[in-house]
């Protein structure tokens, strides 16, 4: 994104004006939705990748599998809104620095007092941001089922193999039922992965989310400062008004005083 060239026209005027503050949160907000769109890539390479593993299970082993597939096909779904949405998102920036440059040329950094053109903007990054913490949050979900579910299966196991031993008289055995199975651990590792990419992601969206708020925080206080600067001059030019508009009526200093004698 900061290397499309209307962003890039945009924050050379920026600069040129003394908006460097503006022009920081521009390029820190293009960075994000860069960093938003090779992170889509890696977690969608490591969700196939869990899918694959899947594939390859047993019978004995679909419980799990169903488990993990549900929730692998809940996190594609919200990832594909996410995939939908960037586009958006990055031609809305581009047509908005296109537009704000223009205007920048014609009118004067007061064009950047304008908030109301972040809103799109900032409400596509909102809905990529709880797009991600729904796919989070159902990729969390299958780690738990998961880890429960094998926790309890080994404890059934060992209490079973137990129960024959103790059946055939042998001394019971016990097992340490808290390590991971070989298929539990292969298809946790992706998953936990899933889960630190998608946090990252997650966060990524945030901070977009927080530029913005920073954009339109810096335009209402500018605004804010020139409306006040405004409302000062007025002041003034009222009183200078007042004042010329007064001087005429007024008798002259040797008038005054002969009327006085009287």
């Amino acid at each position: 994104m900061q290397d499309n060239e209307k962003i890039a026209q945009l924050l050379t005027q920026l600069m040129q004006t003394g908006q460097a503050e503006q022009a920081a949160n521009i390029r820190q907000l293009c960075g994000y939705v860069d960093s938003l769109e090779k992170q889509y890539a890696a977690v969608m390479s490591e969700l196939q990748g869990i899918k694959e593993q899947l594939s390859e299970a047993t019978a004995q082993k679909r419980p799990l599998r169903v488990q993990v597939s549900d929730a692998v096909q809940t996190a594609e779904t919200a990832l594909k809104q996410v995939r939908d949405q960037l586009p958006t998102l990055k031609e809305d920036l581009a047509i908005w620095a296109e537009t704000t440059a223009n205007d920048l040329r014609r009118v004067g950094i007061s064009v950047l007092d304008n908030t109301v053109a972040f809103l799109n903007i900032q409400q596509i990054l909102e809905n990529i941001r709880d797009a991600l913490e729904s796919a989070l949050q159902s990729v969390r979900s299958a780690i738990h089922q998961v880890e429960t579910m094998g926790q309890e299966l080994r404890e059934a196991g060992n209490h079973l193999a137990n129960a024959g031993r103790a059946a055939a008289g042998r001394e019971i055995q016990p097992k340490d039922v808290t390590q991971e199975g070989r298929f539990q651990a292969v298809v946790l590792a992706p998953l936990r992965g899933t889960d630190r990419m998608l946090t990252g992601m997650t966060r990524t969206a945030q901070s977009a989310v927080r530029s913005v708020i920073r954009l339109e925080r810096t335009a209402e206080e500018n605004r804010g400062r020139r409306e006040e600067r405004s409302s000062v001059r007025q002041r003034l030019e009222q009183k200078k008004e007042i004042v010329s508009q007064a001087s005429p009526s007024s008798p002259p200093l040797g008038k005054r005083k002969l009327e006085a004698g009287r």
